[in-house]
Protein backbone atom coordinates (compact mmCIF):
# COMPACT_ATOMS: atom_id res chain seq x y z
CA UNK A 1 0.00 0.00 0.00
CA UNK A 2 3.27 2.56 0.60
CA UNK A 3 4.18 2.07 -2.42
CA UNK A 4 2.05 3.09 -4.91
CA UNK A 5 0.80 6.19 -2.51
CA UNK A 6 4.51 7.43 -1.88
CA UNK A 7 5.03 7.39 -5.92
CA UNK A 8 2.20 9.00 -6.65
CA UNK A 9 2.86 11.47 -3.50
CA UNK A 10 6.52 12.30 -4.92
CA UNK A 11 5.19 14.67 -8.16
CA UNK A 12 3.19 16.61 -6.14
CA UNK A 13 5.61 17.71 -3.63
CA UNK A 14 8.61 18.29 -6.01
CA UNK A 15 9.24 20.44 -9.16
CA UNK A 16 9.35 18.37 -12.39
CA UNK A 17 12.61 19.28 -13.02
CA UNK A 18 14.31 17.85 -9.63
CA UNK A 19 12.03 14.46 -9.92
CA UNK A 20 15.90 12.68 -10.66
CA UNK A 21 17.50 14.22 -8.09
CA UNK A 22 14.69 13.99 -5.34
CA UNK A 23 14.60 10.25 -6.49
CA UNK A 24 18.12 9.49 -5.95
CA UNK A 25 18.00 11.48 -2.79
CA UNK A 26 15.51 9.15 -1.85
CA UNK A 27 17.45 6.01 -2.35
CA UNK A 28 20.37 7.58 -1.20
CA UNK A 29 18.15 8.15 2.39
CA UNK A 30 16.90 4.35 2.02
CA UNK A 31 20.04 2.39 1.32
CA UNK A 32 21.95 4.40 4.02
CA UNK A 33 19.32 3.29 6.34
CA UNK A 34 19.32 -0.47 5.20
CA UNK A 35 23.02 -0.31 6.15
CA UNK A 36 22.65 1.51 9.13
CA UNK A 37 19.82 -0.22 10.52
CA UNK A 38 21.15 -3.55 10.25
CA UNK A 39 24.32 -2.36 12.02
CA UNK A 40 22.14 -0.60 14.97
CA UNK A 41 19.60 -3.57 15.37
CA UNK A 42 22.66 -5.79 16.50
CA UNK A 43 23.36 -3.38 18.99
CA UNK A 44 20.67 -3.66 20.08
CA UNK A 45 19.59 -7.10 19.94
CA UNK A 46 22.64 -8.00 21.82
CA UNK A 47 22.95 -5.29 24.39
CA UNK A 48 18.57 -5.04 25.01
CA UNK A 49 17.40 -8.07 23.40
CA UNK A 50 15.51 -8.86 20.04
CA UNK A 51 11.94 -7.99 21.61
CA UNK A 52 13.64 -4.08 22.53
CA UNK A 53 14.66 -4.18 19.05
CA UNK A 54 11.60 -4.56 17.36
CA UNK A 55 9.81 -2.12 19.71
CA UNK A 56 12.17 0.76 18.34
CA UNK A 57 11.70 -0.73 14.83
CA UNK A 58 7.92 -0.48 15.27
CA UNK A 59 8.24 3.03 16.76
CA UNK A 60 10.46 3.91 13.37
CA UNK A 61 7.60 3.43 11.23
CA UNK A 62 5.42 5.50 13.54
CA UNK A 63 7.73 8.09 13.29
CA UNK A 64 7.44 7.74 9.44
CA UNK A 65 4.25 8.14 9.28
CA UNK A 66 3.87 10.97 11.25
CA UNK A 67 6.16 12.63 9.25
CA UNK A 68 4.62 11.79 5.76
CA UNK A 69 1.29 12.86 7.44
CA UNK A 70 2.74 16.74 7.91
CA UNK A 71 3.40 16.67 4.36
CA UNK A 72 1.13 19.61 2.44
CA UNK A 73 1.18 18.89 -0.99
CA UNK A 74 0.56 21.62 -4.06
CA UNK A 75 -3.03 20.40 -5.25
CA UNK A 76 -5.86 19.76 -3.75
CA UNK A 77 -7.22 15.89 -3.42
CA UNK A 78 -8.83 13.81 -5.63
CA UNK A 79 -12.73 13.46 -4.12
CA UNK A 80 -13.49 9.81 -4.76
CA UNK A 81 -16.39 9.80 -7.10
CA UNK A 82 -16.26 6.25 -8.16
CA UNK A 83 -15.82 2.67 -7.46
CA UNK A 84 -12.35 0.47 -6.23
CA UNK A 85 -13.52 -1.59 -9.59
CA UNK A 86 -13.64 1.15 -12.27
CA UNK A 87 -10.26 2.43 -10.00
CA UNK A 88 -8.66 -0.41 -11.13
CA UNK A 89 -9.92 -0.98 -14.55
CA UNK A 90 -8.32 2.77 -15.27
CA UNK A 91 -4.97 1.77 -14.19
CA UNK A 92 -4.83 -1.26 -16.17
CA UNK A 93 -5.55 0.77 -19.16
CA UNK A 94 -3.33 3.69 -18.40
CA UNK A 95 -0.72 0.65 -17.27
CA UNK A 96 -1.64 -1.44 -20.54
CA UNK A 97 -1.68 1.46 -23.02
CA UNK A 98 2.43 1.93 -22.42
CA UNK A 99 4.62 -0.60 -24.10
CA UNK A 100 7.38 0.21 -22.66
CA UNK A 101 5.73 0.41 -19.18
CA UNK A 102 3.90 -3.31 -18.82
CA UNK A 103 7.56 -4.80 -21.12
CA UNK A 104 9.98 -3.41 -18.30
CA UNK A 105 7.64 -4.48 -15.56
CA UNK A 106 7.54 -7.82 -17.27
CA UNK A 107 11.25 -8.24 -17.71
CA UNK A 108 11.92 -7.03 -14.45
CA UNK A 109 9.60 -9.48 -13.09
CA UNK A 110 11.59 -12.43 -14.34
CA UNK A 111 14.79 -11.01 -13.45
CA UNK A 112 13.73 -10.43 -9.38
CA UNK A 113 12.80 -14.23 -9.73
CA UNK A 114 15.77 -15.60 -11.31
CA UNK A 115 18.28 -13.42 -9.14
CA UNK A 116 16.21 -13.74 -5.43
CA UNK A 117 15.73 -17.47 -5.67
CA UNK A 118 19.63 -17.88 -6.91
CA UNK A 119 21.05 -15.38 -4.95
CA UNK A 120 19.35 -15.28 -2.07
CA UNK A 121 18.75 -19.13 -1.74
CA UNK A 122 21.63 -20.82 -3.69
CA UNK A 123 24.31 -18.48 -2.76
CA UNK A 124 24.43 -19.06 0.94
CA UNK A 125 24.46 -22.42 0.06
CA UNK A 126 27.91 -22.44 -2.28
CA UNK A 127 29.53 -19.78 0.42
CA UNK A 128 28.70 -22.35 2.91
CA UNK A 129 30.27 -25.45 1.16
CA UNK A 130 33.16 -23.93 -0.63
CA UNK A 131 33.39 -20.45 -0.21
CA UNK A 132 34.44 -20.28 3.53
CA UNK A 133 31.19 -20.06 5.24
CA UNK A 134 29.33 -17.10 6.89
CA UNK A 135 32.34 -14.55 6.62
CA UNK A 136 32.40 -14.82 2.55
CA UNK A 137 28.82 -14.32 2.30
CA UNK A 138 28.62 -11.33 4.57
CA UNK A 139 31.93 -9.93 2.08
CA UNK A 140 29.40 -10.41 -0.94
CA UNK A 141 26.34 -9.11 0.89
CA UNK A 142 28.23 -5.90 1.86
CA UNK A 143 29.83 -5.14 -1.53
CA UNK A 144 26.24 -5.50 -3.08
CA UNK A 145 25.07 -3.13 -0.62
CA UNK A 146 27.69 -0.98 -1.09
CA UNK A 147 27.09 -0.75 -5.07
CA UNK A 148 23.45 0.14 -4.06
CA UNK A 149 24.83 3.44 -2.32
CA UNK A 150 27.44 3.91 -5.12
CA UNK A 151 24.41 3.78 -7.35
CA UNK A 152 22.23 6.26 -5.40
CA UNK A 153 24.74 8.98 -5.62
CA UNK A 154 25.21 8.49 -9.18
CA UNK A 155 21.27 8.60 -9.47
CA UNK A 156 22.01 12.34 -8.97
CA UNK A 157 24.52 13.08 -11.90
CA UNK A 158 23.63 10.55 -14.61
CA UNK A 159 20.69 11.09 -16.99
CA UNK A 160 20.49 9.29 -20.07
CA UNK A 161 18.47 10.23 -23.06
CA UNK A 162 17.37 6.95 -23.42
CA UNK A 163 16.60 5.82 -19.82
CA UNK A 164 14.28 2.81 -19.82
CA UNK A 165 16.95 1.49 -22.78
CA UNK A 166 19.68 1.97 -20.77
CA UNK A 167 18.48 0.54 -17.58
CA UNK A 168 17.26 -2.39 -19.46
CA UNK A 169 20.44 -3.41 -20.65
CA UNK A 170 22.13 -2.67 -17.48
CA UNK A 171 20.08 -5.19 -15.55
CA UNK A 172 22.54 -8.05 -17.77
CA UNK A 173 24.95 -7.46 -14.76
CA UNK A 174 22.97 -9.80 -12.87
CA UNK A 175 24.42 -12.70 -14.78
CA UNK A 176 27.98 -12.58 -14.03
CA UNK A 177 27.44 -12.85 -10.06
CA UNK A 178 25.09 -15.90 -10.74
CA UNK A 179 27.78 -17.62 -13.08
CA UNK A 180 30.83 -17.07 -10.25
CA UNK A 181 28.73 -18.34 -7.72
CA UNK A 182 28.45 -21.45 -10.03
CA UNK A 183 31.92 -22.08 -10.69
CA UNK A 184 32.67 -20.97 -7.00
CA UNK A 185 34.70 -18.85 -7.70
CA UNK A 186 36.70 -16.45 -4.80
CA UNK A 187 34.31 -14.63 -2.65
CA UNK A 188 36.23 -11.28 -3.04
CA UNK A 189 35.78 -11.48 -7.46
CA UNK A 190 31.74 -12.58 -6.26
CA UNK A 191 31.47 -9.52 -4.08
CA UNK A 192 33.46 -7.04 -6.50
CA UNK A 193 30.95 -8.44 -9.15
CA UNK A 194 27.91 -8.28 -6.84
CA UNK A 195 29.03 -4.72 -6.56
CA UNK A 196 28.29 -3.59 -10.24
CA UNK A 197 24.42 -4.97 -10.27
CA UNK A 198 23.74 -2.77 -7.20
CA UNK A 199 25.15 0.26 -8.53
CA UNK A 200 22.94 -0.76 -12.07
CA UNK A 201 19.71 -1.86 -10.40
CA UNK A 202 19.64 1.06 -8.28
CA UNK A 203 20.69 3.71 -11.37
CA UNK A 204 17.56 1.92 -13.12
CA UNK A 205 15.07 2.35 -10.41
CA UNK A 206 15.95 5.76 -10.23
CA UNK A 207 15.44 6.43 -14.09
CA UNK A 208 12.46 4.14 -13.58
CA UNK A 209 10.58 6.17 -11.13
CA UNK A 210 11.47 9.26 -13.01
CA UNK A 211 10.26 7.96 -15.97
CA UNK A 212 6.98 6.89 -14.30
CA UNK A 213 6.21 10.22 -12.65
CA UNK A 214 7.08 12.40 -15.52
CA UNK A 215 5.42 9.93 -18.13
CA UNK A 216 2.46 9.18 -16.72
CA UNK A 217 -0.41 11.84 -15.65
CA UNK A 218 -0.54 12.81 -12.23
CA UNK A 219 -3.96 11.10 -10.96
CA UNK A 220 -3.00 7.86 -13.18
CA UNK A 221 0.24 7.38 -11.31
CA UNK A 222 -0.61 5.73 -8.15
CA UNK A 223 -2.69 3.04 -9.93
CA UNK A 224 0.14 2.54 -12.59
CA UNK A 225 2.64 2.63 -9.53
CA UNK A 226 0.22 -0.39 -8.11
CA UNK A 227 0.35 -2.54 -11.41
CA UNK A 228 4.30 -1.99 -11.44
CA UNK A 229 4.66 -3.03 -8.36
CA UNK A 230 2.48 -6.76 -8.43
CA UNK A 231 4.13 -7.56 -11.83
CA UNK A 232 7.95 -6.77 -10.71
CA UNK A 233 7.58 -8.23 -7.52
CA UNK A 234 4.54 -11.37 -8.17
CA UNK A 235 7.53 -13.95 -9.35
CA UNK A 236 9.77 -13.32 -6.51
CA UNK A 237 8.23 -15.58 -3.70
CA UNK A 238 7.75 -18.14 -6.43
CA UNK A 239 11.15 -17.77 -7.82
CA UNK A 240 12.16 -18.08 -3.70
CA UNK A 241 10.06 -21.25 -3.45
CA UNK A 242 10.98 -23.03 -6.42
CA UNK A 243 14.47 -22.40 -6.51
CA UNK A 244 15.45 -25.05 -3.85
CA UNK A 245 13.32 -28.34 -5.43
CA UNK A 246 15.17 -27.24 -8.95
CA UNK A 247 18.43 -27.34 -7.71
CA UNK A 248 17.99 -30.70 -6.01
CA UNK A 249 16.62 -32.04 -9.00
CA UNK A 250 18.94 -30.50 -11.77
CA UNK A 251 21.86 -29.31 -9.42
CA UNK A 252 22.89 -25.93 -8.23
CA UNK A 253 25.52 -25.00 -10.76
CA UNK A 254 23.06 -25.98 -13.70
CA UNK A 255 20.06 -23.71 -11.99
CA UNK A 256 22.70 -20.88 -11.73
CA UNK A 257 22.93 -21.36 -15.14
CA UNK A 258 20.13 -21.80 -16.45
CA UNK A 259 19.01 -18.40 -14.35
CA UNK A 260 21.65 -16.51 -15.91
CA UNK A 261 20.31 -17.71 -19.18
CA UNK A 262 16.66 -16.60 -18.39
CA UNK A 263 18.11 -13.12 -17.44
CA UNK A 264 19.59 -12.80 -20.66
CA UNK A 265 16.51 -13.75 -22.42
CA UNK A 266 14.29 -11.41 -20.87
CA UNK A 267 16.61 -8.80 -21.10
CA UNK A 268 17.15 -9.30 -24.90
CA UNK A 269 13.35 -9.41 -25.46
CA UNK A 270 12.62 -6.07 -23.55
CA UNK A 271 15.13 -4.27 -25.95
CA UNK A 272 13.23 -5.62 -28.26
CA UNK A 273 10.38 -3.35 -27.96
CA UNK A 274 10.73 -0.05 -30.18
CA UNK A 275 9.23 1.69 -26.96
CA UNK A 276 12.09 0.58 -24.35
CA UNK A 277 14.46 1.13 -26.78
CA UNK A 278 13.24 4.82 -27.80
CA UNK A 279 11.62 6.33 -24.73
CA UNK A 280 13.03 9.91 -25.02
CA UNK A 281 13.61 11.34 -21.55
CA UNK A 282 12.53 14.54 -22.16
CA UNK A 283 9.39 13.38 -24.24
CA UNK A 284 5.70 14.32 -22.26
CA UNK A 285 3.07 12.28 -21.70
Amino acid sequence: MFFPAFSGLIPEVVPGDQLQPANAMIRVGTNVANILGAAVAGILVTTAGAGWALLGDALTFLLSAGLLAGVRTSRQPRVANTSIVRDLLHGWREFAARQWVWVAVCQFAFVNACFTGCFLVLGPIVASRSLGGAPAWALIITLQSIGLVIGSFLGLRISPRHPIRVGVFLTSSLIPPSLLIAAAAPAWIIGLFALVPGVCIDLFGIWWYTALQTQIPPESLSRVSSYDALGSFALGPIGLAVVGPIAATVGIVQTLVGAAVLVAMSCALALSSPQVRNLNAAAVG
